[in-house]
C-alpha cells in the first residue's frame, strides 16, 4: 500500500493560516480514489489503535462513572452505557427540555451546493462541558448546564465539497488525555486530522 504524501510547503501554507491559536493541522491523505481513501482510513485507524495502547494512555480511566462519556460509545469498551441512576423507569415521566443548542450548520445551508446530512454526532461530555462535531466539521464547546457555546472551530472542509463515501455524516470527536495535557481530535472531510486544545 503506497500513499503520497503531502508537499512540505502545503503543510507550511496551513500551519500559516492561523485559523486560531489552539489548533494543529495534520494532512492525512490525498485522496486519489475511493480505494485508496479506504487504505488511507484503514491505516489511520490502525494508528489510532495503537496509540490507544500507549503508556500515557493507560494511565488515564475512560470511563462514564462519574457522569462522563470522553469517547463516542461512552467508554473504551465501547459499551454506550452509564451507570448513573437519576432517570430510571419512575423519574422520566419529570424530565423536561432545559435548552436547546442551534447548531452553526443552520447558517450554512444556503452555501452548500449538496444538501446536509442527518446530525448523527454524540456529543462527548467531559468535566461539564459537552463538545459536538456538526456534520459540516465544524467542532463546539457547549456548557452542559446552560447550554451556551463557550468556543467554536471551524476548518471550513465544507468548502471541499460533500465528502464521497459517506458525505456530511459524522459520528463525532475523538478526546486524548493524559496527566499534563488533552486533545479533541477532528477529522474533516477533507482528510485532514487537527488537534484541538479544548481549553
Amino acid at each position: 500500500m503506497a500513499f503520497r504524501t503531502i508537499p512540505s510547503e502545503w503543510v507550511e501554507k496551513e500551519r500559516n493560516l492561523n485559523l486560531i491559536p489552539r489548533c494543529t493541522v495534520i494532512p492525512i491523505m490525498i485522496r486519489t480514489s475511493l480505494r485508496s481513501a479506504r487504505s488511507g482510513l484503514a491505516a489511520f485507524s490502525c494508528l489510532i489503535g495503537l496509540f490507544a495502547f500507549s503508556g500515557s494512555f493507560a494511565q488515564t480511566t475512560y470511563d462514564t462513572s462519574n457522569g462522563q462519556w470522553p469517547s463516542y460509545g461512552g467508554d473504551l469498551a465501547n459499551s454506550k452505557y452509564s451507570p448513573l441512576d437519576q432517570i430510571n423507569r419512575d423519574t422520566i415521566k419529570d424530565l423536561e427540555i432545559a435548552w436547546v443548542w442551534n447548531s452553526p450548520d443552520d447558517a450554512l445551508k444556503p452555501l452548500l451546493k449538496a444538501g446536509l446530512d442527518r446530525f448523527k454526532a454524540t456529543p462527548l461530555m467531559i468535566d461539564g462541558v459537552l463538545y459536538v462535531r456538526t456534520s459540516l466539521n465544524i467542532a463546539a464547546a457547549i456548557d452542559a448546564e446552560s447550554g451556551a457555546t463557550l468556543w467554536g472551530f471551524n476548518p471550513e472542509s465544507y468548502k471541499f465539497g460533500r465528502p464521497a463515501s459517506y458525505g456530511f455524516t459524522t459520528r463525532g470527536l475523538a478526546y486524548w488525555k493524559d496527566a499534563e495535557d488533552q486533545r479533541l481530535f477532528l477529522a474533516t472531510g477533507d482528510s485532514k486530522l487537527i488537534a484541538l486544545d479544548p481549553k
